[in-house]
């Protein structure tokens, strides 16, 4: 038998023993699927579009419903995430190998030993140069360096934390403001012995916390201090890790205070978020002292709203030092009547019920008596002299006499002489002249002519009609 007939006898065989039903129902359920997936990719269906054809690799489980306040978080703690990586990246050094090591130890010494063998066959430029040098003064080789500023930190922050926590438990008067930026590594516990301390003083007026890591917690005792202290008019906590909460926390605090002038708060490590910034415009309603707000809305409505109160606070604050003034303006008209009264002798409120004209504050310097003149001191002896120079000076007592305003001078008037003025004569009005200026008078034209249709005639007749001139007419069938 020849190889072609044992071959095609074994082919039979083969395809006799195979049973793909059999095959097929043991297969299980992820084994058909991923049967039915080849066999679509290795014969696909040709009616379908090619679209369709290609393997569908998008089944995954289901992720819930669609969150935006979630998706914007993550994104932005990604990003913050990634940002603080790439701040507290360490920049790589690349170290040399142990052949460049020896190669620069090696060209070192051979300059090394150049520069002594040149030294020694110079001996008298090496003598020269050490006179030289011992001539020079050290004092003035050196730096000037009065205008560094020697700080410990690299901050350059000054404030000595003990000292400063000491003078505002005690209430020092001579300390006007507390500042304490960019000092690194500033306890928590120390924030807080700050801030409860602050409550109690009453002369610092600018408290500063920006950039030392303040957190929700410095926020809340923050607004704690608000509700007691009235002193401080400038708070700035910007660029710290106080969260939405420690805001609205604070500025709900600010309707007890009516001290605080200027809040700065921006540039947390935190969003604020839209509810916040939200919250933080209504509460601004209940103060009425705040001018100043270091924060950037982010969206338009809080910002208008906030920028409308502060532009009412500034107001209420210009009318409030108005009336301050003319109070001011009537003591002092109170004061001149009564130095009237006083001069004139007139009993107090005379002054007024005669209807006399009130005084200017400029007419002050009037009623005020001349300064007494030194005595001469060569008629004066030599005794009354030395009584006079131990008697110490006192304060020129004023005098409500009417001698006293004898100061006050009138002021001269020119009387008009009785003889006539030289009055020059009128000149001639050229005619000529008249009659080139004027201008010929228009002519009336006549409206132009307007065509009136049998509508508009319709409606002017129903203007000027009349109930008592309207006839009854009977409706037709088709309207009946």
């Amino acid at each position: 038998m020849s190889e072609h007939s044992r071959n095609s006898d074994q082919e039979e065989l083969l395809d006799e023993e195979i049973n793909e039903d059999e095959i097929l129902a043991n297969l299980s359920a992820e084994e058909l699927k991923e049967l039915q997936s080849e066999m679509e990719v290795m014969a696909p269906d040709p009616s379908l579009p090619v679209g369709m054809i290609q393997k569908d690799q998008t089944d995954k489980p289901p992720t819930g419903n669609f969150n935006h306040k979630s998706l914007v978080d993550y994104m932005y703690w990604e990003k913050a995430s990634r940002r603080m990586l790439e701040d507290e990246r360490v920049p790589v050094t690349f170290v040399k190998s142990e052949e460049q090591i020896r190669n620069c130890e090696n060209n070192c010494q051979q300059v090394t030993d150049k520069a002594f063998k040149e030294q020694r066959d110079r001996p008298e430029a090496q003598e020269q140069s050490e006179k030289k040098i011992s001539k020079l003064d050290p004092k003035k080789l050196a730096l000037d360096t009065s205008f560094l500023k020697v700080s410990a930190r690299p901050s350059g922050n000054q404030t000595d934390l003990d000292g400063s926590l000491r003078r505002v438990r005690k209430n020092d008067p001579d300390m006007k403001e507390l500042n304490l930026n960019n000092i690194e590594n500033i306890p928590k516990e120390m924030l807080l012995d700050f801030v409860n301390a602050m409550k109690k003083n009453k002369h610092i007026r600018t408290f500063s916390l920006a950039n030392v890591g303040a957190d929700e917690n410095v926020a809340f005792a923050l607004a704690n201090m608000l509700r007691e202290n009235r002193s401080i008019t400038t708070l700035n906590i910007e660029s710290n890790f106080i969260t939405g909460k420690g805001i609205v926390a604070i500025m709900r605090c600010l309707q007890f205070n009516e001290t605080l002038t200027e809040l700065r708060f921006h540039n947390q490590r935190h969003m604020l978020g839209h509810h916040a910034e939200m919250e933080i415009a209504r509460l601004l309603k209940a103060n009425s002292t705040l001018l100043k707000m270091g924060y950037h809305f982010e969206l338009p409505g809080p910002r208008m709203v906030v920028t409308n109160l502060l532009t009412r606070n500034q107001d209420k604050q210009r009318q409030k030092r108005q009336e301050e003034q003319k109070q001011q303006q009537l003591k002092e008209q109170k004061k001149l009547i009564a130095m009237l009264e006083n001069g004139l002798g007139l009993p107090p409120g005379m002054w007024e019920m005669l209807g006399g004209p009130m005084p200017d504050s400029r007419m002050q310097e009037f009623f005020q008596p001349p300064p007494p003149r030194p005595p001469n001191p060569q008629n004066v002896p030599f005794s009354q002299h030395s009584e006079m120079m131990k008697k110490p000076s006192q304060a020129p007592q004023y005098r409500t006499d009417p001698d006293s305003f004898r100061v006050v001078k009138l002021k001269r008037i020119q009387r008009k002489s009785r003889m006539p003025e030289a009055r020059e004569p009128p000149e001639k009005t050229n005619l000529k002249d008249v009659i080139k200026t004027l201008k010929p008078v228009p002519r009336n034209r006549p409206p132009p002519l307007v065509e009136i249709t049998p509508r508009d005639q319709l409606l002017n007749d129903i203007r000027h009609s009349n109930v008592a001139y309207l006839k009854p007419v009977q409706l037709p069938k088709e309207l009946a």
